[in-house]
């Protein structure tokens, strides 16, 4: 599994509404209801309790967790060339998408500003709430597609980051 253009060893386990989690050599109790049919889900890890919305292409799992979106590519079992093509998809650039509707409160970067992972973007208001917005990954500035003002929708494009 890629996640962050870091490669993961991922294990899981299914038992009942529960999962155990071997990632990385760590095992991770996972409580969860899941529906595949709904985007929407909680789930408890480690004791923590988590919302979660996931979308996948097939390929891609796209999952907004709090105010961050990751991007998961998973692997099963490739070996060789197709390992390597896998791998390469991680690299290039990073679309970053609105995580709820709301409306942008200040911009913190600029186009061709190199960013690094955790840093921040932008803020979006939502409900009465400043919600940071940070960078999923560590780059530069390709486009901006928001100024201080302007009202977005859930999943709407932000930015892009070249990686």
């Amino acid at each position: 599994m890629v996640i962050k253009d870091r490669i993961h060893e991922v294990e899981i386990k299914e038992e009942g509404d529960c999962l155990q989690i071997l990632w990385d050599g760590k095992l991770m109790e996972v409580d969860y209801q899941l529906e595949r049919t709904n985007p929407f889900n909680s789930m408890i890890i480690n004791g923590r309790p988590y919302e979660i919305e996931w979308k996948s292409d097939g390929k891609t799992v796209w999952v907004n967790l709090g105010n961050a979106v990751y991007k998961v590519l998973v692997s099963r079992g490739l070996k060789g060339r197709e390992k390597a093509a896998f791998l390469s998809r991680g690299a290039g650039q990073e679309v970053v998408m609105a995580p709820m509707s709301g409306m942008v409160v200040a911009v913190k970067v600029k186009p061709n500003q190199e960013v690094r992972i955790g840093e921040p973007l932008l803020i979006l208001e939502a409900m009465k709430m400043e919600n940071e917005i940070r960078s999923p990954v560590q780059g530069r500035v390709q486009n901006l597609f928001v100024e201080t003002g302007k009202k977005v929708e859930k999943n709407e494009k932000l930015l892009i980051l070249n990686k």
